[in-house]
């Protein structure tokens, strides 16, 4: 990376080289369903054990600019282009399967009716992809005075394709491949610090619109351990941020925090085949998602906080927050909805120079709460709704607390 400065003109530009080459990965699954759907359900046990190769290359350009147009106006341009490449070379099966009494259907390729006793193998061929994405970025700022300034700032995001690999989409489907996203973001920020009241204050509303939207669901209805990365055509979302915080004394600071997301998906065709061809779903519902929220994007969060820090070495600070439901899977299934989450967190302690020691409590009312469910999900070549025999829940982290020492040298 390399600085420059010409007399209103400032910047940089820099480069980027990253490879990273896995020779093994050794994967090892018990499955008690049916395996590829070759091996019958009553097999019991298959485990599988399998040679996968990775070498992943990414090489990027990029560079900065801010020109200094008046002495309250300025623009910043800058820009990156990203070259990706993943290459899978070819995988290495074989699995052995107990009871020792069932047979493997012979018209599967690769099988040739061999009892499930027998330790069988298969090869699959590797893949190879790349990617690549001009991203740029400009920003207008206009600067009040020094502790006050509104900017305006556009930018594009992407993030690569690639290959998951799954062990229950058919024998010759191990490896599914996704398509890189795309990012537009537009954001109004106002920065602003108050030296007579000691207060700061910034906010932004900000919008974002996505396309192929790199999103996560189960690789079929019936199995829930098995996830794949699916391409959304459209997608938006849009918000606003708040925060303030404030310096009551010269010993006690207060903060505050808000958000306000909407998150939309504007065109998702969901039910499909194995071809990627829609499909009647027995759930109109279900055809596409357009219009559903993103999994994970709570529409509420708030936080609160206070801090004390005296000139003798007491300290201590309290917090709150909040955090409103929010979906666990795009589908939006009522019954996959997590909880809201209050947490009040605590510390005090004393610092006595080169040693602190402090007590600490988190999530103080032991407040618990639900935040992703998996009781069920959308069997996506049929449209419909399954059941999940084996129902999953994420829980927040129970009350904690304890006593801290730390010392300095």
């Amino acid at each position: 990376r390399a600085n420059f400065e010409y007399d209103r003109i400032t910047g940089w530009f820099g480069g980027y080289l990253f490879y990273i080459s896995t020779d093994v990965l050794r994967i090892q699954e018990a499955l008690p369903i049916p395996l590829f759907p070759v091996i019958p359900a009553d097999s019991t046990q298959s485990s599988t054990q399998g040679l996968v190769g990775i070498s992943s290359k990414n090489y990027a350009l990029f560079g900065d600019i801010t020109v200094e147009l008046t002495e309250k106006l300025k623009i910043n341009l800058g820009a990156r282009y990203d070259w990706e490449s993943f290459d899978t070379p070819t995988v290495e099966l074989s699995f052995d399967v107990d009871p020792p009494d069932c047979i493997i259907n012979p018209a599967v390729p690769g099988f040739g009716g061999q009892l499930c006793s027998e330790v069988f193998a298969t090869v699959i061929p590797g893949l190879s992809s790349s990617f690549e994405a001009f991203l740029p970025r400009g920003a207008i700022i206009y600067e009040f005075d020094e502790d006050r300034s509104l900017s305006f700032t556009f930018s594009r995001g992407y993030r690569a394709g690639g290959v998951d690999l799954t062990f229950t989409g058919g024998i010759n489907e191990l490896f599914n491949t996704f398509d890189p996203e795309f990012l537009n973001n537009f954001e109004l920020a106002f920065r602003s610090v108050w030296p007579d009241t000691g207060i700061t204050f910034n906010a932004n509303v900000f919008y974002s619109q996505w396309t192929d939207q790199q999103v996560i669901v189960p690789v079929s209805g019936e199995n829930f351990s098995d996830p794949i990365t699916l391409n959304a055509g459209e997608s938006e979302l849009y918000g606003v941020e708040l925060s303030a915080d404030a310096k009551v004394t010269s010993k006690l600071t207060v903060f505050a925090n808000m958000g306000l997301l909407w998150t939309e998906f504007v065109d998702f065709q969901f039910a499909v085949d194995g071809n990627g061809d829609p499909v009647n779903a027995a759930d109109p519902q279900f055809a596409n998602l357009d219009g559903n929220s993103f999994n994970s994007s709570p529409r509420f969060n708030a936080a609160a906080g206070v801090t004390y820090q005296d000139d003798n070495g007491l300290f201590g600070n309290a917090n709150i927050s909040y955090s409103s439901a929010q979906f666990s899977d795009v589908t939006n299934l009522p019954q996959n909805r997590g909880d809201t989450l209050f947490l009040v967190n605590a510390r005090v302690g004393y610092d006595f120079g080169n040693f602190i020691l402090a007590a600490f409590v988190d999530n103080l009312f032991d407040n618990r709460a639900v935040l992703r469910r998996n009781t069920g999900n959308v069997q996506r070549d049929v449209g419909a709704v399954v059941e999940n025999s084996n129902p999953s829940f994420t829980v927040n982290e129970p009350r904690l607390w304890g006593v801290e020492a730390r010392l300095r040298f």
